[in-house]
């Protein structure tokens, strides 16, 4: 062999080791399942928020007749309007909307953006296949009061299973990459809240007698519907009279008792009962939730005019809510 041919051997034989990795690199390829993100129905309005998790998952084959080793990723895509890349949105009925983010680690508080991809380190044995998923979670930030009750959708379009080369996944040169859409949805719940103070409280009458004058008396109720969620309100005495007309007993044995009438306005001219549905407000009070507790005042007067034994009269009113 003369030396005049070594100069070339030497270079083919170095363009051999630097074609082999590629090589074998081309002959991986992944592919992903990504089922939709389902918050499920979902409650907003306070502090708490809602969290779900899902998962990536992937089908990676080695037709290669060597081992290889590589980190496989997911790289965000970019998400649907109006949101962007620094705050996604589930875009719901009209307008409106609800912030959330989703993470590739819950614990550190990563969020899933470009700069932070899903990863799993594999290696494939020559000729092997390897199934498996890669887990995200996803938040819904609380005290979105101003968000209107029902669907929320948002999508990721164009995200990535690639495979990482330092901080970006998918430009390791030689893989087969794979892109999808990402959609995530949720459904804000429009369930109402009511509570009531204690007691509406008449006060001391020192007994209701022929001729006493009646006694009245006040208390607030609250209301917290999702915004935009309309609402009526019915009041029922415990003996069932739809015009809010009810009956307070005594205590113990004693048998008398005292009437009253549930009213919606100070003046008491305007009687609160029950006929009230969920599209009628009927003898009830009507209202539109803001996402925050509404405050409604319930006035009563009692109506008894013939003499009762003193005593301490109660009686329990229900509050139907319907929405």
């Amino acid at each position: 062999m003369s030396l005049s041919r070594l100069p070339l051997l030497l270079l083919l034989l170095l363009a051999g080791a630097l074609l082999m990795p590629e090589a074998a690199r081309a002959q991986v390829s992944c592919t992903a399942t990504h089922p939709a993100l389902n918050f499920g129905t979902i409650k907003v309005s306070t502090g708490a928020g809602a969290s779900d998790n899902g998962s990536i998952g992937y089908n990676c084959k080695n037709a290669g007749a060597t081992t290889v080793a590589f980190t496989l990723c997911v790289a965000i895509g970019t998400p649907g309007a109006p949101g962007t890349p620094n705050q996604p949105v589930l875009q719901g009925p009209g307008s409106s909307t609800l912030d959330f983010n989703l993470y590739a680690d819950p614990l550190s508080g990563n969020v899933w953006d470009a700069g932070h991809p899903l990863s799993v380190p594999l290696s494939l044995a020559a000729g092997s296949t390897l199934t498996g998923t890669i887990p995200y979670y996803g938040h819904i930030p609380g005290n979105q009061i101003s968000a209107a009750a029902g669907n929320y959708r948002s999508s990721f379009s164009q995200t990535r299973l690639g495979y990482l080369a330092g901080s970006i996944c998918g430009a390791e040169p030689g893989y087969r990459c794979t892109s999808f859409t990402l959609n995530v949805k949720a459904k804000l719940g429009n369930a109402c809240v009511v509570s009531a103070g204690p007691n509406l409280i008449f006060g001391s009458a020192g007994g209701v007698a022929a001729g006493t004058p009646t006694v009245s008396g006040s208390d607030t109720i609250a209301v917290t519907c999702p915004n935009k969620t309309p609402y009526n309100v019915g009041l029922l005495p415990s003996d069932g009279d739809t015009g809010g007309m009810g009956i307070m007993k005594g205590t113990g044995g004693n048998t008398d008792t005292v009437q009253y009438q549930l009213y919606q306005d100070p003046a008491l001219s305007t009687t609160w009962g029950n006929t009230a549905t969920r599209t009628f407000a009927g003898n009830g009070r009507h209202g539109t939730g803001n996402g925050t507790a509404q405050p409604l005042t319930v006035y009563a007067q009692t109506t008894s005019s013939t003499d009762v034994t003193p005593d301490r009269y109660a009686d329990t009113v229900q509050i139907n809510v319907n929405y």
